[in-house]
This record gives C-alpha cells, sequence and structure tokens, in this order.
C-alpha cells in the first residue's frame, strides 16, 4: 500500500544535499560579499555575472571633487576613480584645468553603468544638485 510518504533513506539524502548546497551558497557569499535578500535570485549566471564583476571590479563611480583653490565642486563619471582625479589634477580636463588642484569628497560605486549614469544626471540637475550639497559634501 504505497502512503504517499517519501522513503527514510530518500530524506536523509534531500537533507544532506540541502544541507551542501547551503553550504557552498554560504561560503561563495562569504567569499565575493554578502548578497541582500533582494539581490539573491534564482537564476545562477545572473549570481555568476554579479560575482565575476565584483571581483574584476567592474565599477562605476559617481564622484564629487572640490577645488582647492576657489571651494568649487565637480561631479563626474568613471571606472577608474584613480586616474581620473590624476586626470583633473594634471590639467587633463578643459573644465577643471583652471581649478586643480582636486580632491574628492564623496564618491559611490555602482555595478551597473546604467545606474551610474542615471544618478550621475540626477545629481548635475536641480533637486539632485541641492540633494548633494545638503547631504553628500
Amino acid at each position: 500500500m504505497d502512503t504517499g510518504a517519501i522513503p527514510v533513506s530518500s530524506t536523509s539524502s534531500l537533507l544532506s544535499k540541502r544541507s551542501e548546497l547551503r553550504s557552498a551558497r554560504h561560503n561563495i557569499a562569504r567569499k565575493i560579499r554578502i548578497l541582500t535578500p533582494r539581490e539573491e535570485v534564482c537564476c545562477e549566471a545572473h549570481k555568476v555575472s554579479v560575482a565575476v564583476q565584483f571581483l574584476l571590479k567592474l565599477m562605476y563611480y559617481i564622484y564629487i571633487l572640490q577645488s582647492e583653490k576657489d571651494q568649487s565642486y565637480y561631479t563626474g563619471f568613471t571606472e577608474d576613480l584613480k586616474l581620473r582625479l590624476k586626470d583633473h589634477n594634471t590639467h587633463g580636463n578643459k573644465y577643471s584645468s583652471t581649478k586643480t588642484p582636486y580632491h574628492i569628497v564623496w564618491y559611490c560605486a555602482f555595478s551597473q553603468k546604467k545606474k551610474a549614469l542615471g544618478f550621475e544626471k540626477y545629481l548635475k540637475q536641480g533637486s539632485g544638485h541641492a540633494f548633494a550639497r545638503k547631504r553628500l559634501v
């Protein structure tokens, strides 16, 4: 007579597989970074993509510089923050060349270029500009 119950041997193997998966997921998250529940998705390919981006440091930065000459601010976008600051300070940028030297007063890293560019655009517009001056610098 079949009662629909799972045999004990199958149950223990399922529990051990679940435990192995949980342990593997924990080890990956610990090595890469802790994922928030919102970032955890069912698609394993997406998790690998996020992990690879993080490990290779393919990040996009929005930054705010302040001129030491006239205390003005400059908001920008880059993939290499150190190199970009060096460019600003060595007159590699037409706008900022007259206001060198600069120092970074705020920056934020994004894993997605589209989101970074959208946030830069926001910071350069009316309410975003006011937000940046009141809350970020």
